[in-house]
């Protein structure tokens, strides 16, 4: 693999990571309709983000 390839890997897996925690913020919106969004549910959905944002940024820097 060259240096594009790689960095067309990174691209389409932050991409991915980006789409999925849009999809989880989403989500919590959409229940916290149902349940009020509580200040712990608002924490889970940052601390998950903060997962995913260290993922990505282990071996890159943004």
């Amino acid at each position: 693999m060259d240096n594009s390839e790689i960095e067309k890997q990174k691209k389409k897996e932050i991409k991915r990571i980006a789409i999925e925690a849009n999809g989880k913020i989403k989500t919590a919106l959409f229940n916290s309709k149902i349940t009020p969004l509580t200040g712990e549910n608002v924490r889970a959905v940052i601390k998950q983000m903060k997962k995913h944002y260290v993922v990505f940024n282990k071996d890159q820097t943004m």
